[in-house]
């Protein structure tokens, strides 16, 4: 009797973790928040062709990994109803080597800690969204759900940045979509215009003083990502904005081994090569033999145009890469672009030192004629180059 009494005790032990665990299978059926969807308020319609309703008692923006890209298409900090989760803090900070600059013109948003509480996964966020709040983008993926799947199974207000198809679209076709509906969203519909026309004047100011129409000769420009320790770690890029009237010199040149577009870069032989490092590049024995290699001509990125459809970046970044390729065409003037551009639209004067950093000075030491045309020279020379001046 007592013997099966130890049994059955024992047996009631290995059950017990079982029976837990059911418990916890329960628990995970509880029904999950529903907010029923803003019946009231301005419509915007999406990049996605969508209507979405903004509510009356609009609480502000939660843009997660957008943020960056709502400040400089918006300039509107006040409107956030939280930036982000807390780690999200950091990399707003210490962003990678391309800097969006939005925590230098908007300081008050890195350091304020209440908007980076908010948390990334689903089921916190539906812990804690309030009414009123609008979310930014669809292309964020939240567990198996995006933004897009919250709005329509959850009420929550979420607007789409991104279109369903690229087809057709150029670079600034989306610009003009996402600046336009950002602001919208928020009720300053009219400001896009304004940082619009600022963007599209750049552009044309460029392509005007560039004159592609009488160039007789056009380098060969290629970008080049590697490793030195690892060949599979090789690719090359011919792909540029076409307002830069450059060639694909890849074009109908095929890899032809396991070195893949390494053996094509060396067939090419471009006049010019964009790498994230030049004096290694330079030093590598694998391309000494490169005319770019023996001219010095490879050149850094610079610190800025994170993306393509960056609104500021955009235009001083190919500014920067056609300086490069067409020093003959172009006045040297990109320190003084960089510094007007961001004291009139941010009321933030770069310092030296910043534009220094910003244009990767140091990386491009040994590269030929980019101390000379983004160097602190040209800055003191600016008045006497031609069409610089403050007005």
């Amino acid at each position: 009797m007592i013997l099966n009494n130890i049994m059955s005790s024992k047996e009631l032990g290995w059950l017990l973790p079982f029976i837990g665990l059911g418990f916890l299978l329960l628990s995970l059926a509880r029904s999950v928040h529903f907010f029923p969807p803003p019946t009231q308020g301005r419509v915007v319609v999406d990049v996605r062709g969508r209507e979405v309703i903004i509510p009356v008692n609009f609480k502000g923006i939660i843009p997660m990994h957008d943020l960056a890209d709502f400040l400089q298409k918006t300039h509107a900090p006040e409107k956030l109803a939280k930036a982000g989760p807390p780690e999200g803090q950091a990399n707003f900070i210490f962003s990678h080597w391309q800097r969006s600059l939005m925590d230098w013109f908007f300081p008050m948003v890195a350091r304020d800690d209440s908007l980076w509480d908010f948390p990334s996964d689903l089921e916190s966020i539906l812990a804690h969204h309030q009414e009123g709040y609008v979310y930014l983008n669809d292309s964020f993926w939240l567990s198996r759900s995006n933004i897009g799947d919250i709005q329509r199974r959850f009420g929550m207000t979420a607007v789409g940045l991104w279109p369903l198809s690229f087809d057709g679209l150029s670079n600034d076709d989306v610009i003009v979509m996402k600046t336009k509906v950002l602001n919208d969203t928020i009720g300053q519909k009219e400001n896009a215009e304004v940082y619009l026309a600022d963007f599209f004047q750049d552009m044309a100011d460029l392509v005007e003083e560039l004159d592609l129409e009488t160039a007789v000769i056009r380098p060969s420009v290629l970008a080049v990502g590697s490793s030195s320790e690892d060949w599979s770690h090789l690719h090359a890029s011919d792909s540029f904005d076409e307002r830069l009237g450059l060639g694909a010199v890849m074009k109908g040149k095929k890899a032809l081994g396991r070195e893949q577009d390494g053996e094509r870069i060396l067939y090419t032989n471009p006049d010019i090569i964009l790498h994230g490092h030049p004096p290694s590049f330079m030093k590598d024995p694998r391309w000494q033999g490169l005319k770019a290699v023996k001219e010095k001509r490879i050149y850094g990125g610079i610190r800025f145009s994170p993306y393509p459809f960056d609104l500021n970046f955009q235009p001083l970044g190919l500014r920067h890469l056609a300086e490069l390729v067409y020093p003959e065409r172009l006045k040297p003037k990109l320190r003084w672009m960089l510094r007007n551009k961001f004291e009139k639209n941010y009321g933030y004067r770069l310092k030296d030192y910043e534009i220094d950093w910003l244009l990767n000075l140091e990386v491009n030491l040994d590269s030929v004629g980019y101390q000379d045309r983004f160097g602190m020279a040209v800055q003191e020379a600016g008045q006497a180059v031609g069409d610089i001046s403050d007005d």
